[in-house]
């Protein structure tokens, strides 16, 4: 193998690449879900089943994706060795410490200025802290909001912060990302997206029929289950940003922009794929 890719890309980065390909191929998006619950009206277990995956499988893709950089960790110390196991743990700390001090800080605050300014101050710290070690700010980010969300006892009001936070963030990320994006062979690009989507889809379609052959109670979905969990979001792409700083391997920019792509069309073609599923599934009325 050494021999195949020795002039072109190393083992090493081709490992990587592959993780990170799966790993972002795992995300899945609520937005289209929320859209149609507000658009129609919905009930059945289709629709909860829908709901409810995309925060388990973000949450354990974000978490793999800690996991992987620190496995391929560019040692920021001199003269130091630290394990990955031991920057795993840093990471862990990090993120709970951090989180830990916001809610000491800010535990009895209730007006919502004071609050939005310690978030914003919290994540850009938390971000610049895990960019400073080569770790994960993604994965440092969701162990605080992990702390925050578990301790704060104002939930509605965190809530309601995040949403204010959520629309003008997606923006950042999609003109950053817009700024950093470079396709350095089209043919490659195109050929590589058609790939990713269809591959995608169809493990997606697979994985929906085989839960639903292998789990016990067969109420909770249907077999085609797999249709509604196309929808990739932003968090692909806040992965792949984190991905691209952290990785200088050759095909880092195809697979940037490629993701990137089937992010967005996987977000717009899902909202009529799930409505179609529930319409089917006579969950849509």
């Amino acid at each position: 193998m050494s021999g195949f890719f020795g002039n072109f890309i190393t083992e090493k980065n081709l490992v990587l690449n592959s993780l990170i390909i799966g790993i972002t191929s795992s995300t899945l998006s609520i937005k289209a879900v929320e859209l149609l619950k507000n658009k129609f009206k919905i009930e059945g277990n289709n629709f909860n089943t829908l709901y409810t995956i995309p925060k388990l499988s973000n949450f354990i893709a974000v978490s793999f994706l800690g996991l992987i950089l620190v496995l391929f960790h560019r040692n920021t110390t001199k003269n130091i060795s630290i394990t990955p196991v031991e920057w795993f743990v840093i990471s862990i700390l990090l993120g709970f410490l951090l989180g830990f001090l916001f809610f000491i800080f800010l535990e009895r605050e209730e007006n919502e200025n004071k609050l939005f300014l310690a978030l914003l101050g919290i994540i850009m710290f938390s971000s610049g802290s895990a960019y400073y070690l080569n770790l994960s700010p993604l994965f440092v980010n969701l162990l605080v909001g992990f702390v925050i969300g578990n301790l704060f006892k104002s939930k509605e009001v965190l809530n309601e912060l995040f949403r204010k936070i959520e629309f003008p963030l997606y923006a950042i990320i999609l003109i950053y990302t817009g700024s950093i994006m470079k396709i350095d062979n089209f043919v490659i690009f195109l050929v590589g997206l058609f790939i990713y989507l269809i591959f995608r889809y169809s493990i997606k379609y697979f994985n929906g029929w085989l839960a639903y052959h292998l789990s016990f109670d067969k109420s909770k979905f249907g077999r085609t289950i797999g249709i509604g969990l196309n929808s990739q979001g932003i968090i692909a792409i806040a992965m792949m940003i984190n991905f691209q700083q952290f990785s200088d391997n050759p095909l880092t920019n195809t697979i940037f922009s490629i993701i990137v792509f089937a992010s967005l069309i996987n977000e717009i073609l899902s909202i009529k794929m799930i409505k179609d599923l529930l319409i089917d599934l006579n969950e849509i009325k």
